[in-house]
């Protein structure tokens, strides 16, 4: 692109429009703007990433993101804002919008930077975006002496995808500003994870780095599909996807012609119409697996006749480069480098990349491994345990136990005392018309929260086994942790540690995963998890302070977690509903039900307990809607149901003449026609609350009773078929 104007420094002028596509022109900063404006810190707050609120985490009065100013000739032609409905990671995003009043000029926001951090480096601008019905063009500028541009895609197709591009800086730059820009007059971009950062020159190593000191190191590949075996329907390799705005570009495909193993390789070629930004794929990663540790990326690679650079880029609060070979004279090469990655990455995406227009590249046997660590102190253990960070460290060995026998007409899962004499609570199972009632569990620990797996297999539970809030004894009240059942071995497991709060009712799918909320020690913050069933690979999926998160449950198609979170930025609190894909992506709020009724001293205002219909296109949940002191000061609460897009709202409590009642816990069956559910009910005086099992129709809201006990039967769950 020419460059008309180097950067003014002196006047109040503005900055001459430059062009960047047809019409796409922006009228950038005023020259007072560049001296008043306060620079960036050059201080690393973020790894090495130069800016300090790349997650837009943070925002000013005007709701923009901290040190963001909307350039002054494009106020009124649109909206910036800071965004909590979709973010890439974290709570927030950058939204822009441009309205019916923008021009050719543009709609924009900037920073300034500070220049001295840039002068005479190579500097990648990258992170995440998603756009809709952008109607011209979107577009980031790095502003110095000339204008260095990358072109954002039009559309995303619903997702966040990443971008990147790398300008080499002149040493004699006098300001220095970052922009983003939006033509047209209709359309929404969303940026997140934005990332400026120097770039290091390209060191290839394979040397074997030494172990940790008081840690024995073994590595595992975190790559899915390494051998590019597995096939999407087009025509990658299962998990990849060509960056969005290098579409033809070049080609990407799964290629059976040549291999260094296994019957695929993926074989990159670009065309004449690539051009300096490059042509490539990406795949994004799990952050919890490379995050503070050492990763290794390695495999092997064939290049024919390129005419430029190809590169592997590990994405994460910076850009990690791995540079191949130009030519491997026909043959399949090693290569390797390792990364020193931070503890604090937002998030982590692999990229591949060629340049040029003319050649091809073939990579085969890719792997992102990553240091496996076993401790060798009863103290290493405990800090690792209490960062959460490993499910099994400190984990007691499988324990036979007694185990009552689920019989083949089982059809509701749930908890009560009935038999302890206690507040303390086992589990039971019954069929679907409250008959047949069978004890699951006999031990002296207390049971909360309560799940099957499709197989009717393995039970997973939250349960007391230490009285945290003595005297009252083991109860709702007390920290949980999580635990695993085998009905078919009679073994059972902890999960999680003893030292952190957990619960969690619900399996994936398949019956690998189980999702679950867990509180670290002490800590205030909530977040949602997943683990696996045997308790290996515990991965944090949210991490948003000032919060609490809970409730999730997997999707039955196996690719969303929905849950709930507290929005304290709200000027009225309540928790909102949420979903986001089983690696913590692609947050989004589902329903708001508005402020709602707080329960004074008991429960903040909003939705609870959401769970998926079998088809996936309703969610049910339980809402406070009155504080009447009654039922046992549990108020007046209703279930509701809602269409997965966030309308269709119909309060089923009401619907079915029984909105006088503290309702929870709803669960569908598995044939998405009935709903069962806890009731607390006819109680004013709290010594008389009764806590008993309905079941009610999913369409009416019609109810009927299950269980009528003197004990308190609770948290009932569907058992599934087995089919």
């Amino acid at each position: 692109m020419p460059v008309d104007q180097a950067l003014l420094e002196a006047r109040r002028e503005p900055i001459l429009m430059k062009e960047l596509n047809r019409r796409f022109c922006y009228l950038v900063l005023i020259a007072s703007l560049m001296s008043c404006s306060p620079k960036l810190d050059s201080a690393v707050s973020q790894g090495n990433n130069l800016l300090e609120d790349g997650g837009f985490e943070e925002s000013d009065a005007k709701g923009l993101p901290g040190g963001w100013r909307i350039v002054p000739q494009h106020k009124g032609k649109g909206q910036a804002v800071v965004d909590t409905t979709f973010a890439h990671s974290g709570r927030y995003s950058l939204k822009l919008k441009p309205n019916k009043k923008s021009t050719s000029e543009g709609f924009g926001v900037f920073l300034m930077l500070d220049e001295d951090a840039l002068k005479g480096k190579d500097i990648t601008i990258s992170g995440f975006v998603k756009a809709e019905g952008i109607t011209d063009n979107a577009a980031v500028c790095l502003s110095t002496d000339k204008e260095n541009w990358i072109p954002l895609p039009k559309d995303t197709k619903g997702e966040f995808v990443p971008f990147s591009k790398t300008f080499s800086l002149s040493r004699s730059i006098s300001k220095a500003g970052l922009l983003l820009l939006v033509g047209g007059t209709r359309g929404t971009v969303w940026l997140d994870d934005l990332v400026v950062s120097e770039r290091k020159n390209f060191v290839e190593s394979t040397a074997t780095r030494p172990p940790k000191t008081a840690q024995k190191l073994s590595q595992k590949n975190i790559l899915e599909n390494s051998g590019f075996e597995d096939k999407a329907g087009d025509g990658l390799p299962a998990g990849w996807r060509v960056i969005p705005h290098h579409k033809d570009k070049g080609e990407a495909a799964q290629d059976d012609v040549n291999a260094y193993t296994g019957s695929y390789s993926l074989k990159i070629s670009p065309n004449k119409t690539n051009d300096k930004e490059g042509y490539g794929v990406f795949k994004m990663l799990n952050v919890d697996d490379v995050r503070g540790k050492d990763v290794t990326i390695h495999g092997f690679a064939r290049v024919v006749g390129l005419s430029n650079n190809a590169t592997i880029l590990l994405q994460t609060d910076r850009a990690n480069w791995l540079k191949l070979p130009s030519n491997t004279g026909g043959k399949f090469v090693p290569f390797s480098k390792t990364f020193s990655i931070a503890k604090s990455i937002p998030e982590a995406g692999l990229l591949i990349l060629v340049g040029g227009t003319s050649g091809d590249v073939w990579i085969d046997d890719l792997k992102v491994s990553v240091e496996k660590e076993t401790f060798d102190s009863p103290k290493d253990k405990t800090k690792a345990a209490a960062r959460g960070e490993d499910a099994d460290i400190s984990k007691p060995s499988e324990k036979t136990v007694r185990l009552g026998e689920l019989s083949a007409s089982a059809a509701i899962l749930f908890v009560s005392n009935r038999d302890t004499g206690t507040r303390r609570q086992e589990i039971y199972a019954m069929d679907a018309d409250g008959g047949n009632v069978t004890r699951i569990t006999f031990t002296n620990k207390h049971h909360f929260i309560t799940g099957i797996d499709n197989s009717r297999r393995y039970i997973v539970t939250s349960r007391a086994v230490e009285d945290t809030h003595k005297p009252r004894g083991l109860g709702d009240e007390d920290r949980k942790s999580l635990w695993l059942l085998d009905l078919e071995t009679k073994k059972e497991v902890r999960l999680t540690d003893l030292r952190n709060h957990a619960e969690g009712d619900c399996f994936s799918p398949d019956g690998q995963w189980i999702v679950l909320f867990m509180k670290l020690g002490d800590k205030a913050q909530m977040d949602i998890y997943r683990i696996r069933r045997d308790g290996s690979e515990l991965t944090r999926l949210t991490n948003t302070p000032r919060t609490l998160e809970g409730d999730p449950s997997w999707s039955n198609d196996g690719t969303r977690i929905l849950f709930d979170c507290l929005d304290t930025e709200n000027p009225k609190p309540r928790f909102v509903l949420k979903t986001m894909d089983v690696t913590g992506g692609n947050i989004k709020t589902v329903y708001d039900g508005g402020p709602g009724v707080t329960i004074k001293g008991a429960w903040p205002a909003g939705c609870f307990d959401a769970h998926w219909s079998p088809d996936d296109q309703w969610i049910v949940f339980e809402q406070a809607v009155k504080d009447t002191g009654g039922n046992a000061g549990s108020g007046i609460w209703h279930i509701f149901k809602v269409r997965a897009n966030g309308s269709g709202i119909k309060d089923l409590s009401l619907a079915g003449g029984h909105d006088d009642r503290a309702e929870y816990l709803p669960s569908y069956s598995q044939d998405g026609k009935s709903i069962v559910f806890g009731s607390i009910y006819l109680a004013k005086n709290p010594k008389d609350s009764h806590n008993d099992i309905f079941i009610m129709d999913a369409n009416s809201g019609s109810f009927k009773r299950l269980t009528d006990n003197p004990a308190n039967d609770m948290y009932p769950v569907w058992i599934p078929s087995g089919n």
